[in-house]
């Protein structure tokens, strides 16, 4: 009964897990002042290598 009892919950945390793993968020920081990886342009919008290989990474798994 209670070997049932542990795989069937062993199975449940599994199941959750997974649809867990699906969903993707991706949170990135950065000050925006190591030129030329990240800075700020004149509309004040981050711009540089590291963002553009982020929005690449984004764009590859489609987010």
């Amino acid at each position: 009964m209670v070997k049932n009892l542990l795989k069937a919950c062993c199975m449940i945390a599994a199941l959750t897990a997974a649809g867990q793993a699906a969903a993707e968020t991706y949170t990135v920081g950065s000050g925006g002042t190591y030129r030329p990886f990240e800075f700020e342009n004149s509309q004040k919008q981050l711009e540089g290598f590291d963002i553009d290989i982020i929005k690449a990474i984004a764009k590859s798994r489609r987010l």
